[in-house]
């Protein structure tokens, strides 16, 4: 990952390098992700691109984890 200009991002890279390395999705490194991509100043989204993802459904965790998102924040009937 050091060639994707992952080391400007030192914990993503930890968050992702752990999910490489374990071969599984880890809830707490996702939301670490989600954090560091909902910010105005992402990391580049290449750092996601690993083909290794798709076989764990990354992207598929990562979309529901944000409608999750939207619905405890924007439907909440108690706010």
């Amino acid at each position: 990952m050091a060639l994707n200009g992952s080391t400007a991002y030192p914990r993503a890279c930890q968050a992702l390098a752990a999910m490489l390395a374990r071969n599984a999705l880890n809830p707490a490194d996702i939301t670490v992700l989600f954090k560091m991509y909902s910010t105005s100043d992402p990391p580049p989204v290449d750092l996601i691109r690993a083909p290794q993802f798709l076989g764990m459904k990354f992207l598929r965790y990562v979309i529901e984890s944000v409608e999750k998102y939207i619905q405890l924040t924007l439907f909440d009937p108690l706010l």
